[in-house]
């Protein structure tokens, strides 16, 4: 599934299954009809006020895949002491739970029974190396959703999709909406047509 940022007139005017919405603090944005999930902010600069604002819109509308706790880009020691703090608020409200996997983070540190999804973020030594793909991998053997930031081009889509994931999101796809939307909802339907999605995970990108 693709997860569109803003463009909220373009994805209302699309109908696929295959398309929702990433809501972020401080855009504005309110769930529709199409199924959301809720970043939280933290790759730009984390205010924890619009963060809690944004949860306050959003508390209990239908359709949410997951929120994603609070993060510290690049750093999993610092993110999971996030996690620690912000999962239990998040429960409390009654999202589902991701927790934003990070730079230097392994399998055995991630709190498995208290997430609903794994966000792979860090950068892109984390994200398409041995370390990202091990923690992916080990996400999709205990059935949790996995999804991946920054996912902007062709080739991304293919890895994406390689290592199992559920959805992704990207900034091209809110900036040119009209074009990239389609144009990623064809690519999806090729690879999907094609028998490549969740391919061998024993294979390195």
């Amino acid at each position: 599934m693709l997860l569109v940022s803003g463009a909220t007139k373009t994805t209302a005017k699309i109908d696929d299954a295959r398309l929702g919405a990433l809501l972020r603090p401080g855009n504005g944005n309110r769930p529709g009809a199409k199924p959301w999930a809720a970043d939280n902010g933290a790759f730009g600069n984390f205010d924890p006020r619009a963060f809690v604002q944004m949860l306050g819109h959003v508390s209990g509308k239908p359709g949410c895949l997951w929120v994603a706790a609070p993060d510290v880009v690049c750093d999993a020691a610092a993110t999971l002491r996030l996690f620690d703090k912000w999962e239990p608020v998040l429960r409390e409200l009654g999202f589902p739970v991701a927790l934003v996997a990070q730079n230097g983070i392994g399998e055995t540190a991630i709190p498995w029974d208290r997430l609903d999804c794994l966000f792979l973020g860090g950068d892109d030594a984390f994200k398409l190396g041995a370390e990202g793909r091990a923690v992916a991998i080990d996400a999709k053997r205990r059935g949790k959703l996995l999804h991946m930031g920054r996912v902007n081009s062709l080739e991304r889509i293919r890895y994406a999709l390689s290592i199992g994931c559920d959805s992704f999101d990207g900034t091209a796809w809110s900036r040119w909406p009209d074009h990239w939307i389609r144009w990623g909802l064809e690519r999806l339907n090729e690879f999907e047509k094609q028998g490549t999605m969740f391919a061998a995970l024993d294979k390195t990108p």
